[in-house]
C-alpha cells in the first residue's frame, strides 16, 4: 500500500457531512484565550465517524500541510474554558440530551428585597436563616469583646508610698525612725 502522507489526492472536495452528524450527538470545545492573540477553538467530536479510503488519504495531505514545521520554546499564558457542546447536523436537529439554550431566561443574579424576604420566611428554609443569624451575632459579639478588650488600656493601680519605715536592733529595744514626717 501507498503512504497516505505522501500521496496527493485528485479530489477537490472533502465530504464531511458525517461529522456534522457526529457533532449532533455532543462535542468536546476547548476555548484558550489571552489578551494578546484572537481566540482558538478547538473542538473535539465525541462520536467515532468512519471516513473512506480516499477521504481519509485527503485529511492525511491537510495534517501534514498544516503541521507546523518548526517547534518554538516559547510558551505563552493563557486561559482554557473546556466544555460540552451540540450543533444541529444538516437537517437542524440534535439529540434530546442536546438542547438548544435560551439565554433570555437566564437569571440575571440581582434579586430584590422582596424576594430574599419571601425566600428567608419560607418554612424550610426560615430555621437555617435564625440559625444563621443567631451565629453571625455571637460570632460579632465574641470579636466586640475581644476588641474592646484590646483597645482599652487595664487600670493603673495607684503607687504605694512608704510613710514609715522601722528598723529594730536586737541590742536596742524598741527604736523606730520615721523618715517622713506628717
Amino acid at each position: 500500500p501507498q503512504d497516505p502522507t505522501k500521496a496527493s489526492p485528485s479530489q477537490e472536495l472533502l465530504d464531511l457531512s458525517m461529522l456534522a452528524e457526529a457533532g449532533s450527538r455532543g462535542a468536546t470545545r476547548m476555548q484558550v484565550y489571552n489578551d494578546c492573540y484572537e481566540n482558538l477553538d478547538w473542538f473535539i467530536v465525541n462520536t467515532p465517524i468512519g471516513v473512506e479510503h480516499g477521504e481519509f488519504d485527503m485529511l492525511l495531505s491537510l495534517q501534514k500541510a498544516l503541521a507546523p514545521s518548526f517547534r518554538s520554546n516559547v510558551h505563552v499564558q493563557a486561559s482554557v474554558v473546556v466544555e460540552t457542546v451540540c450543533t444541529p447536523n444538516c437537517e437542524g436537529k440534535m439529540l434530546p440530551e442536546c438542547y438548544r439554550r435560551d439565554y433570555s431566561a437566564t437569571p440575571t443574579g440581582q434579586v430584590g428585597v422582596q424576594e430574599f424576604m419571601d425566600t428567608m420566611g419560607r418554612p424550610e428554609v426560615k430555621p437555617w436563616a435564625q440559625g444563621l443569624v443567631a451565629v453571625f451575632f455571637v460570632i460579632g459579639a465574641l470579636m466586640a469583646v475581644g476588641i474592646l478588650r484590646l483597645l482599652v488600656a487595664p487600670a493603673k493601680l495607684p503607687e504605694r508610698k512608704i510613710k514609715s519605715v522601722a528598723v529594730s536592733y536586737h541590742d536596742v529595744p524598741n527604736a523606730s525612725h520615721t523618715f517622713f514626717g506628717r
